[in-house]
């Protein structure tokens, strides 16, 4: 062996006096690139404390207003969890109506109803379920309910007979 094969060259001292070997140019690149997968997981952190993540805040849930009431539901579920929809009867009478299209049953099921409705009637636009009221407005109806799959689920709901809105909600595994 000879000495140049056994030799290194010197690593060179810097500006501030270290002598290092470094890599400048990938340092940098390495912390720009940290940087910005910080800047992400803290947007993802923000987006699900704001409610994209199923659950509980702002984004989560969303309101659909009809001419005889409002119906608020999630607008993002979690797969096997419990949510709710709530229903407002807006109009006095002593009969309210909520129909859910058959799309509503393939993706959630029905674990409680408050109060519980006096009839509930299979048609062919869906479940239509009758709720007894004392004439006054507004009269509310909470649907507890668990999904059964994950997906994107669309459905329509109804309220006293009027025309269906056509809701969605995002399932998340």
């Amino acid at each position: 062996m000879n000495k140049a094969e056994t030799s290194q060259s010197p690593i060179p001292i810097r500006d501030d006096g270290l002598q290092l070997e470094e890599q400048r140019g990938f340092q940098e690149r390495f912390w720009t690139v940290e940087r910005w997968a910080w800047m992400i997981f803290g947007l993802i952190l923000l987006l699900a404390l704001a409610g994209l993540g199923g659950g509980g805040g702002f984004l989560a849930h969303t309101k659909a207003e009809m001419e005889a009431g409002e119906v608020e539901y999630p607008r993002i579920a979690r797969w096997e969890s419990s949510d709710e929809v709530t229903v407002t009867f807006g109009q006095p009478g002593e009969e309210h109506r909520l129909t859910l299209s058959p799309q509503f049953s393939q993706f959630f099921q029905i674990e409680d109803i408050q109060p519980l409705p006096e009839r509930s009637l299979a048609t062919p636009a869906g479940e239509v379920m009758v709720f007894r009221s004392d004439n006054r407005a507004p009269a509310k109806v909470v649907l507890h309910m668990r999904s059964q799959r994950p997906g994107i689920a669309r459905y329509d709901i109804s309220l006293d007979g009027g025309s269906p809105v056509n809701v969605t909600t995002v399932v998340l595994p």
